[in-house]
């Protein structure tokens, strides 16, 4: 029995410790209007969940989301994705230019 137990702790960590890093990446075009919907288009790889950051303060756990930004500003957008376990993590960022009407 105990061998059976060690055999499976074994493949579990082999399991765990093989996963793929995830890697994130997204696609955005142009320059904003304020109110305007922008459309995220996740471009990653080997991702099983996703967390974005608007830089506004709302986030999203959607895979290719919209975000709608009410002020003129630059924004700073984040999208982290995560393997299957969850265990391994990147973050890709780049900059959003929202204006005015």
């Amino acid at each position: 029995m105990k061998k059976i137990y060690i055999l499976s702790v074994l493949s579990t960590l082999i399991l765990i410790s093989c996963q793929k890093v995830p890697s994130s990446s997204f696609t955005h075009d142009g320059i904003y209007k304020v109110n305007e919907e922008i459309s995220f288009t996740n471009t990653s790889r080997n991702a099983h969940s996703y967390k974005w950051n608007f830089g506004d303060g709302d986030t999203s756990i959607v895979e290719s989301p919209t975000h709608v930004y009410t002020w003129r500003d630059t924004y700073h957008i984040h999208l982290t994705t995560y393997s299957k376990n969850g265990r391994k993590e990147n973050t890709y960022h780049t900059t959003c230019f929202i204006d005015t009407l």
